[in-house]
């Protein structure tokens, strides 16, 4: 596939179509859904007479993402430094340039000019980086048209590791060459008393449907008379009769009457819960409606009060985070203002310091 031709003013057009796309809620998370990259596509078609697919048009949201994290990355490294109006960047030497393009590759495009299209692309990206949503490419897609490519899969065989390869059972044997029990040792010996008379194991066996465990598969059951009586079974070695302890046990069923009874008592506790579910929410929902939400101006305000001033770190990460209704709300639990000023300067550290390890010069 040919790569797509971009000049300023497709450029535009498409920054200006994927802000559009963004504003109608078509940018669930990272990147736009389905909807969002054919809308884009057909209104790109319409003013270009270009019809570039969901792969080309992605590519250049990647683009745009990437450029404006590192014109934001940029932005702090060069704080301190003046300020080029007419350029619209910093205004530095070759040196600094090229040593800080070593530190944030991609920073040296912006030395003759700043970000272009940044007051769309902060729409775009501004609430993807500043709620910590990881700008790296996503993770692979599954496996195409439910296609397993396993290993397994590739010779024929089932994928699971636990499923039985080629039907054969793979129990230990015993000395004689048939299945030791399960309790019996590993090493082909077999302790069982009949082994002690030259016998082979027999394990006991059921008979017409009961349990020979000592146990039924219902708990009510275990108030019951049980008798034991001998069952003889011959064995095919030694055509002797074997004593099988087999413990008869007699069922008790329940009627219809008493289980549609249970049924109904179960359903009914089930309906209880969910009503009791549906109140609370309710209840939470209204609380919540009848609250006003901190606006922006109200949060800055208690930002300067706090000891940010304009111009400083903790100034500026407010200025990022306080675009989010969730962290207005959190910067407002918190009771003095020290405990604030901390929390902004935390925020910063995390965002920038910590993982590009760059600071102000």
């Amino acid at each position: 596939m040919p790569e797509a031709e971009w000049n300023d003013e497709r450029t535009r057009i498409v920054c200006e179509l994927f802000v559009e796309q963004v504003q109608a809620g078509n940018r669930p998370n990272t990147h736009l859904n389905n909807t969002g990259y054919r809308n884009v596509a057909a209104k790109f078609q319409q003013r270009t007479q270009l019809l570039y697919t969901k792969l080309q048009l992605k590519n250049k949201w990647d683009k745009f993402k990437s450029d404006y994290i590192t014109w934001k990355k940029l932005l702090v490294v060069g704080s301190g430094l003046p300020w080029d109006a007419a350029k619209g960047t910093f205004a530095a030497n070759d040196e600094w340039w090229k040593k800080t393009n070593k530190e944030l590759p991609g920073a040296r495009k912006f030395r003759n000019h700043g970000l272009q299209h940044e007051d769309k692309l902060k729409i775009m990206f501004d609430y993807i980086t500043s709620n910590g949503v990881d700008p790296s490419p996503p993770a692979p897609e599954s496996p195409k048209n439910g296609v397993d490519h396993s290993p397994h899969a590739a010779n024929g065989l089932p994928s699971p590791a636990d499923s039985p390869m080629n039907g054969v059972d793979h129990l230990p044997l015993s000395a004689n060459g048939l299945p030791s029990a399960p309790d019996s040792p590993m090493n082909g010996m077999d302790n069982s008393p009949q082994a002690t008379h030259g016998l082979p194991y027999t394990q006991e066996i059921p008979m017409n449907g009961v349990n020979l465990d000592g146990s039924d598969n219902t708990a009510e059951d275990n108030d019951d008379d049980t008798h034991q009586e001998p069952v003889f079974q011959y064995t095919p070695s030694r055509r002797k009769k074997l004593p099988i302890r087999v413990i008869a046990t007699k069922r008790k069923k329940k009627s219809k009457t008493e289980t549609a009874l249970l049924m109904q008592s179960h359903l009914s506790r089930i309906a209880e819960l969910a009503q009791k579910a549906q109140d609370t929410f309710e209840k939470f929902s209204s609380q919540a409606d009848s609250q006003p939400w901190p606006s922006i101006q109200d949060v800055m305000t208690l930002v300067r009060e706090c000891g940010a001033r304009s111009g400083s770190n903790e100034h500026f990460i407010a200025t990022e985070l306080f675009v989010s209704r969730e962290q207005r709300e959190m910067f407002l639990t918190m009771e003095t203002a020290e405990e604030r000023f901390q929390w902004l300067r935390r925020k910063y550290i995390v965002k920038y310091l910590s993982s590009t390890s760059l600071g102000p010069r």
